[in-house]
């Protein structure tokens, strides 16, 4: 894609319009070529190629059998927009054809396909229909990547490469799972979805359909369920959440939507697997039914911060409501399975309900975990009377054994998948810390990140049946992988939902598909961004483009392509690159690495996010030859280092596992005078993360000489290694205090962090902001300040931000004048003065449950 960089380079300073910039890269790297067979996602089990190839024109036919004239039309649907071609179906096999059959004798699994390509045609054989299927998706990767575009390309040779091609899935169950309660997707993008999955062999969609934050679907017997539950807002029996905000929020899908998407699912060999969670994360119903409730006046939390959200199992008539539900359901889905959810139960609602308690003495019950089996029980029951099976989360099996045919999705761990296997339930893989795409997927990205960063590397890496405790029949158990993404952080960017479920949606094709022996990460990674990524963008899909990483040493940037020919645009002034930023091609001077920004270009409508900085470059270390028990001072050169006035920032990076030090009196030394000094006591290592120490410097001399002082000694153990980092902040950072009037837990989140400016750390209230309440910040001195940014929520997910509020500044500290409002928890205002006070004041009820506050961003 990127042969001509150097001319391309030369050229993209020139070109004004970005458009033409993109499709000179694409003219440039050969993508109107038939990819090699190398690109191909997932990878086959067993392919051979040839020099010989095979061109569609506007004569070429299908020919096609009684038996595959359906899969034929849907080949037509696939080939046709690009192409123009009218693909005509035909019953005589002639040589410019392509050619489909099923073998049901052919020695392939369910699934499994053969193709054929020459200069005569191509053939592709299924064992079944599915397997022709996903021949045929084959078939679209072995053309060119516009084959994907939805209107005709001209000018483009459709040529198909000389291929044997022998393929079947390694499991049976290759699944994706997408949260539609939290964030609400409208049928069309649902459907959109479903397709993508389809081009990459997908064959489960798990529809998260209910949740505490809405109700999906449409149940004709229990209409409130959507009139009440599929709401959030102020005035809705559910509160705003997730970025839903003071208007109304929400949505469900209407019987003939669910069947219409049924349908357009099973057209594409895709199965829908609906879920409905039970017996707790059911806010949307018991707000909506509260008689549903529990008797008990507990208004405990759940794990998420949810109340009154579980269902009463000694309530008879939940049971007569939930089998209605479940009927419905059953007769909209033909799916073998549904879903019951079945995790993060708040039980102390049952441990304080009389009917409950009640129930526990009938059934001679001692714990709430066996109500716990005892409702999943009772549900399984109903599933099995509907001619369904039953699938939940691995907390179905808490307080007691259940049919063997229920099947378990382990998220919690591949532990938990281990035991289901153990105890001889069906198992799906799908352990958040290889399969949970809602994690973030880099530092400083949005997402969460309990389970650690999930990227695309990660995804890969994971072998649902790398199970060493295992016998081969418990193994064999493990019938399926899948992933899932939930959607509490979908709410913004716009179609972020499609930045965090490609390329990794890729990665977990091919695990489930293409044999273990076969799967090499370089491999994989060298066809998806040469290859495959250019698919994505012609299919429309709005994909993330791996960002740039820069470091910075002794005055020089370097920047580090995050793919073989990434095309990177880089600034040094702060500022967003554009298409008129200059093009990284060698490391260059720089006398503002904390200014620089990188973006990387695939195309005019594609880019990474922006990467702020070059990471500078440690300049000591400390390990067991430097540090004692005993409190020692230790001295460094700076002189390479340093290279300006204003803020700086040093970082003790202890190396994982290292063990605690503890360090104070951190000084810049030059020439034998102390210019900048930061006292406090800290600790490095152990628990305690990455201390940081400021400095302000204005005596910065390019003919001085520095070094930095600073004193440590180790807590209880010598055996401890790390490095030390000072860089330069691109804010200004004086000396600051903070007060406010909302509820603070400094047990929980100090105020202090609003004034230390690390800003890995934030203050999070207590409470939520109340009409009035502010936030005021004081500079020791007066500052000028030419340009102010205050961000509330918690970095980098945004969520607890001030909906409505106004952003104040003082030249005295007492006489304010405001100078902005907030727009999605943001306000930022050009100041051009000296500033002695800020203060942030909410204004109206605020719609989130309690309120961060991020540093100050001051210029």
């Amino acid at each position: 894609m990127r042969k001509n960089q150097e001319s391309f380079c030369t050229s993209l300073k020139r070109w004004s319009a970005f458009a033409g910039i993109c499709t000179a890269m694409l003219v440039a790297g050969g993508s109107l070529k038939a990819q090699p067979h190398k690109a191909l996602v997932p990878l086959p089990v067993s392919a051979t190629y040839g020099t010989e190839s095979f061109t569609i024109n506007e004569k070429t036919t299908i020919f096609c059998t009684k038996e595959t004239k359906r899969e034929a039309r849907k080949l037509q649907q696939m080939l046709n927009p690009a192409t123009g071609y009218p693909l005509k179906l035909a019953r005589k096999g002639e040589s410019n054809s392509i050619r489909l059959s099923i073998d049901k004798r052919a020695e392939l699994p369910a699934e499994g396909y053969l193709l054929h390509a020459d200069s005569r045609g191509i053939s592709i054989t299924g064992a079944d229909a599915a397997g022709l299927y996903w021949g045929m998706q084959t078939l679209r990767q072995l053309l060119p990547a516009q084959i994907y575009q939805d209107t005709k390309q001209n000018s483009i040779a459709w040529t198909v490469g000389q291929a044997d091609i022998k393929d079947y899935p390694r499991f049976g169950w290759r699944g994706m799972m997408l949260d539609c309660s939290r964030q609400f997707f409208s049928a069309k993008v649902v459907k959109q979805y479903i397709d993508w999955l389809a081009v990459h062999k997908i064959n489960i969609f798990h529809w998260h359909l209910t949740d505490d934050q809405g109700w999906r679907i449409e149940i004709k017997k229990y209409p409130l369920l959507t009139q009440k539950g599929a709401w959030r807002g102020p005035n809705e029996v559910l509160q705003p959440a997730f970025g839903s905000g003071n208007n109304r929020y929400g949505g469900y899908y209407t019987q003939k939507e669910i069947k219409e998407i049924v349908r357009y699912a099973a057209e594409r060999h895709v199965n829908i697997l609906p879920e409905i969670d039970i017996p707790g994360h059911s806010r949307a119903v018991t707000a909506s039914y509260p008689e549903a409730l529990c008797q008990t006046s507990d208004t405990s939390l759940s794990v998420q911060g949810e109340k009154q959200n579980v269902w009463c199992a000694g309530r008879e008539e939940n049971f007569r409501m939930l089998d209605d539900i479940f009927g419905e359901v059953a007769r909209l889905f033909p799916f073998a399975y549904i879903h019951i959810g079945g995790d993060e139960v708040n039980k102390n609602y049952w441990s304080s309900c009389p009917r409950d308690q009640q129930l526990m003495r009938e059934k001679g019950m001692t714990s709430v975990d066996q109500i716990q089996n005892y409702f999943i029980r009772r549900i399984q029951a109903i599933i099995t009377q509907k001619g369904k099976k039953m699938l939940g989360w691995n907390e179905i099996l808490e307080g007691g054994k259940l049919d063997s045919e229920t099947g378990v999705l382990a998220w919690t761990g591949v532990k938990a998948g281990i035991e289901a296997a153990q105890k001889g339930h069906p198992v799906v893989m799908l352990p958040g810390s290889y399969c949970y795409f809602d994690m973030a997927q880099a530092r400083g990205e949005r997402g969460h990140w309990w389970a650690g960063i999930v990227n695309l590397e990660r995804v890969y890496s994971f072998d649902p049946l790398n199970n060493q405790q295992l016998s081969a029949e418990e193994n064999s158990r493990i019938f399926g992988v899948q992933a899932a993404l939930w959607s509490e952080y979908l709410d913004q960017p716009v179609r972020y939902v499609e930045y965090q479920s490609y390329p990794r949606i890729c990665a977990i094709a091919e695990v489930g598909w293409t044999p273990q022996a076969q799967r090499q990460w370089t491999d994989f990674n060298q066809r998806i961004t040469s290859y495959h990524f250019e698919r994505l963008a012609n299919m429309g899909i709005k994909f993330r483009v791996p960002p740039a990483s820069a470091t910075f040493a002794k005055g020089v940037v370097a920047v580090a392509e995050p793919y073989a020919g990434a095309t990177i645009l880089y600034t040094t002034d702060g500022s967003d690159p554009t298409s008129a930023s200059p093009l990284y091609s060698r490391p260059f001077g720089c006398s503002t690495p904390e200014l620089l920004r990188t973006k990387v270009y695939f195309n005019d409508t594609l880019q990474s996010n922006t990467a702020a900085g070059a990471e500078p470059q440690p300049f000591a270390s400390w390990d067991a030859s430097t540090i004692g028990t005993e409190w020692k001072t230790l001295e460094y050169s700076i002189t390479d280092v340093l290279y300006g006035n204003d803020y700086w920032q040093l970082e003790l990076r202890p190396t994982k596992g290292a063990k605690a030090i503890e360090v104070r009196n951190a000084a810049i030394i030059q020439n034998n005078e102390t210019i900048a000094s930061d006292t406090h006591l800290s600790t490095a290592g152990g628990r305690n993360g990455r201390p940081y120490y400021h400095f302000a410097i204005d005596k910065f001399s390019s003919q001085g000489s520095y070094k930095l002082r600073i004193e440590v000694h180790a807590k209880d153990s010598a055996d401890s290694q790390g490095s030390f980092i000072l860089r330069k902040s691109e804010y200004t950072e004086p000396e600051i205090s903070a007060s406010t009037s909302l509820k603070v837990d400094e047990g929980k989140s100090s105020l202090a962090n609003l004034t230390d400016w690390n800003r890995s750390t934030s203050f999070t209230a207590a409470e939520a902001a109340k009409d009035g309440d502010y936030l005021t910040f004081v500079l020791k001195e007066p500052t000028f300040i030419s340009k102010l940014e205050v961000r509330t929520g918690i970095p980098p997910i945004s969520r607890y931000i001030l909906t409505d509020g106004i952003l104040e500044i003082s030249e005295n500290g007492a006489d304010f004048t405001k100078v902005s409002g907030f727009t999605y928890g943001i306000a930022s205002a050009t100041i051009g003065k000296k500033v002695k006070s800020i203060r942030v004041r909410a204004v109206g009820k605020q719609p989130d449950p309690f309120i961060a506050v991020q540093d100050l961003m001051l210029w």
